[in-house]
């Protein structure tokens, strides 16, 4: 997740060194999203027939590769191709540790436990655009990949000590069969409470998405913000996830999933829609700030919830889904 949010602060900066507009720009992160999606699908089906740590030492492996080959670009484009590769190694982390935590504890359990791992991964987005304005201003854009090297390589050697191998690997699995693939898909595909859940999930962060890709520019160029302001500004609004999950991790020991989730939407929906219209009569980045923010800790609230939901659907094949 750090890698997704710690370029923001340079990316007006990266676009004048590698002579690329603003929209080229701004597929670095369309480029690592579909990298990113692309990497769920593959590494899931692959950690049934393999086991999770296996397939996770591999994907590190991949991202470790396209981060020493993003320091040496001289082209967008060339970046651009090496951020879907990036993409690829990093994205495996979200199915895969969510395989983990199914294999290992009940629905319950694991509703407290993505939460808690929710709000680990919003610190880490509320400390990247910290840290990459940081190296970004001493040192220079390139540093902020070097930062992430290192990263990589300690995250490898608590993996490789710590984690043990969630699951037994499935040798019968042919990652060929297709039609069996499709059966999964169809059962997927026909179980209305997988799709519901996995629908809000999709909309919800596409929303985000959508004010991640625009963030950096917006502050920046329009609201005039300087690179470590808007990095304040960004890990304050990440914060707003972290106090969404920790509240759903309370609040999960007494009510429904679904009463949660119907919450965060609730909250979600409604500080969109005052943050849209106070943003006619009052237009400053403060408004976006508590809007945004309050949008999150909406965020914080519906994706554990729906995560556990959708995968507490299946039984088998959890890499799959």
């Amino acid at each position: 997740m750090m890698a997704t949010d710690i370029l923001l602060p340079a990316l007006p900066a990266i676009a004048s060194e590698l002579k690329a507009t603003e929209l080229e720009i701004k597929y670095i992160l369309v480029v690592y999203m579909i990298g990113f999606a692309s990497s769920i699908l593959s590494f899931g089906i692959l950690s049934d027939k393999y086991g999770r740590k296996p397939c996770i030492k591999v994907s590190l492996a991949i991202f470790l590769l396209a981060t020493l080959l993003c320091c040496l670009v001289t082209d967008v484009y060339q970046l651009i191709g090496l951020r879907f590769l990036q993409a690829f190694g990093a994205g495996s982390m979200t199915v895969l540790v969510r395989a983990v935590i199914r294999d290992c504890y009940d629905e319950t359990t694991s509703v407290v436990v993505l939460s808690t791992m929710s709000a680990v991964m919003t610190l880490s987005t509320l400390f990247a655009p910290l840290i990459g304005s940081l190296l970004f201003e001493q040192f220079g854009w390139r540093m902020i990949l070097g930062f992430l090297i290192a990263m990589v390589l300690l995250v490898s050697l608590f993996i490789e000590k710590q984690l043990p191998n969630s699951t037994i690997s499935n040798k019968n699995l042919n990652l060929l069969d297709w039609r069996y693939f499709g059966k999964l898909a169809k059962q997927a595909w026909q179980s209305k409470p997988f799709v519901g859940y996995t629908l809000i999930i999709s909309l919800i962060w596409s929303a985000f998405f959508c004010f991640v890709v625009e963030s950096s520019f917006l502050f920046q160029n329009v609201f005039g913000l300087n690179s470590t302001v808007f990095a304040v500004f960004f890990s304050i609004i990440s914060v707003g996830y972290m106090v969404g999950s920790i509240t759903a991790r309370k609040l999960i020991v007494r009510h429904r999933s679904d009463k949660l989730i119907l919450l965060g939407l609730s909250l979600a929906t409604v500080s969109m829609l005052i943050g849209c219209l106070l943003l006619w009569v009052l237009f400053n980045p403060y408004v976006v700030l508590v809007a945004t923010f309050v949008f999150l800790a909406g965020c914080g609230m519906i994706v554990p919830n729906c995560q556990s939901r959708s995968l507490a659907q299946f039984h088998d094949n959890i890499g799959f889904y």
